[in-house]
């Protein structure tokens, strides 16, 4: 008689659809133990459930290392339309000032649905739901809830803008001006910055206010000579946050741990933006353009930090600020003589308090005022590249051009193409082997790199072949080749060693990290431990892998797996994830009518 284990629990899910979770009191796949076992779910035809990682099923043979069956712990729908009326009229009138005048508007009105369920196994699961389509709000008994909840969101937004391009002598200037407004059409929670309101809730909401702005703008042309001029240019920009993070987890009925709730109520972006050009164009090929120009953009999305009792929470806000200068340089030859290029350097920065929104989620706590510890001053963004040089160099013969070999151009209709570029390291912020910042925020810099891409491209024209009848229909073969020169520097590392392979964790793992238990590929009655409950997976197979059994013995001891897993880092490894690509080759073929 086979013994029956008492360590599965035995229960029997009789709930069916295409997320739940099944299961069934049944034998281990070598019938040696008696569990409760996952069942593949027949309306989908997998395992269904949260993700699991206790199958050794893999190339390493290794438990606990890859998702073998189960879920992502959530799916979202998502629906957006949107209707639109734009127009504009443009009147030019001629004189001693000549005038350019244009005036325009544009309207939207949007909807937009979403469901979503976190836990869709879970009989009380977190959900997020604002839409009358795929069922609406399933998971409600509450009538008001679900009236709130089974319906989109429709919001609108409008603009109205006039400019007039006024040209006098040469000197050409545009003031203009633009109005701006959104309505969320929907309400929004009054107290958010001290408690949580539930969407069933009476009290506790009301109406999102429509959001204005008056933008006015302006630039100048002066010419300088005939070849030259200088511009200088102001605007005052609107523009509001995504709309997900206004009512994304807005009408929640309760919070899940460390949640960031949507705020319909969110204030407009406003950008102050100057910039001002020198343009000279030093002969009939060559030209020179230097810009600078310097942004402030106030109001950018965030995360809030509430530590409302009993459980904290996040609310979308806009209390984040960003600095944006630089300077460019611009040297074109335009292409003749078969030869033509461009050349850029950026120098730039960007500072701020938030790369993004979701930067100051889950900053650390100050334990002794509970408050959260967010940036006292700006830092360097996380996409702050303080130099960048573009070139950009063209080869090319047309129509009858190119040397001629025995009434042959071999270089007629080809383009050759190189395209490179230098740039310096984006910043990043210390820590240490526990992955505690040990610095300022982003006080360090990546390394810098540089790469050059090539292109090859030859034109046959039909008409060459089939006469005129072809028309100007052409065939074109070409090969790109980027990272031609096989540079495979070093693009990034891990900010806990400073190394772009050592994470400071993978290749610190011993032979102690991983479970003493043997594994036996065979069960024998004669050795109870060959069948005990720590062979097998939670599906019923055996941890047993041949792939980790080095000696062929049957055991996969705990040296074995430290060995197995060493193997599998060095394959990671292989893979240079935080090197430059190697040189990579494309061939094409294209048809042009």
């Amino acid at each position: 008689r086979q013994p029956r284990s008492t360590l599965f629990p035995y229960t029997t899910l009789f709930r069916s659809d295409q997320y739940e979770y099944m299961s069934k009191l049944e034998k281990t796949k070598d019938g040696y133990l008696l569990g409760d076992i996952p069942q593949i779910n027949k309306l989908t035809g997998y395992y269904e459930g949260d993700a699991s990682s206790q199958s050794s099923d893999n190339p390493y043979g290794i438990p606990f290392m890859f998702t073998k069956h189960g879920n992502e712990r959530n799916f979202s729908f998502r629906k957006g339309n949107y209707w639109q009326l734009d127009g504009n009229y443009t009147l030019s009138l001629d004189g001693e000032f000549d005038h350019m005048f244009k005036a325009g508007f544009e309207g939207r009105i949007y909807e937009m649905h979403r469901h979503m369920n976190s836990l869709p196994w879970d009989g009380n699961p977190f959900f997020d739901v604002y839409t009358d389509e795929w069922g609406g709000n399933l998971y409600t008994t509450d009538q008001d809830v679900k009236t709130k909840t089974s319906q989109p969101y429709k919001p609108y937004r409008g603009s109205l803008y006039v400019l007039d391009q006024i040209t006098y002598k040469g000197i050409i200037m545009t003031p203009g001006v633009r109005f701006d407004f959104f309505s969320p059409n929907s309400q929004y929670r009054v107290q958010a910055d001290s408690n949580f309101t539930p969407i069933s809730s009476t009290t506790g909401f009301a109406d999102a206010k429509t959001k204005f702005q008056v933008s006015p703008r302006i630039n100048i042309t002066y010419p300088i000579t005939e070849r030259s001029n200088i511009s200088i240019a102001y605007g005052l920009y609107f523009k509001m946050p995504e709309l997900q993070s206004l009512y994304d987890a807005f009408a929640v009925e309760q919070l899940r741990g460390n949640a960031v709730l949507g705020d319909p109520n969110l204030e407009a972006q406003r950008t102050n933006a100057y910039q001002v050009a020198y343009n000279n164009q030093l002969s009939d090929d060559f030209a020179l353009t230097i810009s600078a120009y310097y942004r402030d953009v106030y109001n950018q999305l965030g995360e809030r930090y509430i530590p409302a009792l009993p459980q904290p929470f996040f609310i979308s806000s806009i209390t984040e600020y960003g600095n944006a200068k630089g300077i460019e340089f611009t040297f074109i030859k335009r292409l003749t003589d078969h030869f033509g290029f461009t050349l850029n350097y950026t120098l730039s920065q960007a500072v701020g308090t938030s790369s993004g929104p979701g930067d100051n989620y889950l900053v650390p706590i100050d334990p002794y005022t509970g408050a959260a510890s967010y940036p006292l001053s700006e830092y360097p963004m996380d996409y702050d590249r303080r130099h960048r040089i573009n070139a950009i160099i063209n080869f090319a013969w047309m129509d009858g051009e190119g040397p001629s070999i025995a009434g042959i151009r071999p270089l007629e209709n080809t383009f050759f193409n190189f395209t490179g570029f230098f740039q310096t390291g984006t910043p990043y912020t210390p820590v240490d082997m526990q992955g505690n910042a040990i610095g300022e925020v982003n006080s360090e810099r990546g390394p810098s790199y540089w790469s050059v891409d090539f292109r090859l491209n030859k034109a046959f024209k039909m008409r060459d072949i089939f006469g005129d009848g072809a028309g100007n229909s052409q065939i074109e073969f070409f090969i790109d080749i980027n990272n031609i020169l096989n540079r495979t520097a070093v693009a990034g590392f891990y900010t806990r060693t400073g190394d772009p392979d050592d994470d400071g964790v993978s290749f610190y793992r011993t032979p102690s990290a991983f479970s003493a238990t043997t594994y036996y590929k065979e069960a024998d009655y004669g050795n109870p431990e060959s069948f005990s409950t720590d062979q097998y997976d939670m599906y019923g197979n055996r941890y047993y892998n041949e792939n980790a059994d080095f000696d062929g013995n049957g055991l996969v001891t705990q040296q074995e797996k430290y060995d197995s897993y060493v193997n599998y880092l060095k394959d990671v490894r292989s893979l240079r994830g935080n090197y430059q690509l190697p040189r990579t080759v494309y061939l094409g073929l294209m048809f042009r009518f």
